[in-house]
């Protein structure tokens, strides 16, 4: 077999291996761009930057009420497996997945940005996640006051409210990148799917 039989192999494998390729991009591709399209809409709803904001103000030891209310209007969505959420799934569901993943963050967090740590502006005032038309505010006072923390020195419970800071905080980065995970996963075009490694 010459050079020339081999070129001529090569090249045919080649051609047969990127027309395969071409025609199953072709044939998925309205599979992709049906997600892409959900996904885009979606955003109008909640997106990047509020997840963005919601970091930003915890750091403030804030919490802003219409990012409150954004992150309950997408929880109520998936609990109740909106068709908004309906996506077309490629072998694996993994956004429904990653779906249920942020649920599970998003009641942590719940757990913790809550009365009686965190109350409206004015601490006289009951406040908790179901009432989404204040700010909430950590209410350093609360861990003071507590009776369990009695005994405990000013810098114990500096400590304490600096532990509970930083689990918010991270909380609020895991639903961060959890969301941007759902977003990568269905924002993407065809080829993609061969680069699957790539974060």
């Amino acid at each position: 077999m010459d050079v020339m039989d081999i070129a001529i192999k090569y090249f045919t494998i080649i051609g047969s291996i990127l027309g395969i390729f071409a025609f199953w991009q072709n044939f998925v591709k309205p599979h992709f761009e049906y997600n892409k399209g959900k996904w885009k809409k979606l955003l109008e709803i909640i997106n990047y930057e509020d997840f963005n904001n919601l970091e930003g103000n915890c750091t403030h030891k804030i919490v802003k009420w219409y990012i409150l209310k954004k992150l309950t209007l997408f929880i109520e969505m998936i609990k109740n497996d909106s068709e908004k959420l309906q996506f077309r799934r490629f072998i694996f569901n993994f956004h429904k997945f990653r779906l249920k993943k942020f649920l599970k963050i998003y009641n942590k967090f719940v757990n913790l940005v809550q009365e009686p740590y965190w109350t409206q502006k004015n601490d006289s005032y009951k406040a908790d996640v179901s009432n989404l038309d204040f700010d909430l505010f950590l209410n350093r006072n609360e861990f003071y006051n507590e009776p369990k923390n009695k005994n405990k020195t000013i810098e114990e419970i500096d400590n304490l409210i600096s532990s509970h800071l930083e689990e918010v905080f991270y909380i609020t980065r895991e639903m961060k990148k959890t969301f941007t995970k759902i977003g990568k996963g269905l924002d993407k075009d065809p080829y993609q799917i061969f680069f699957f490694w790539v974060k």
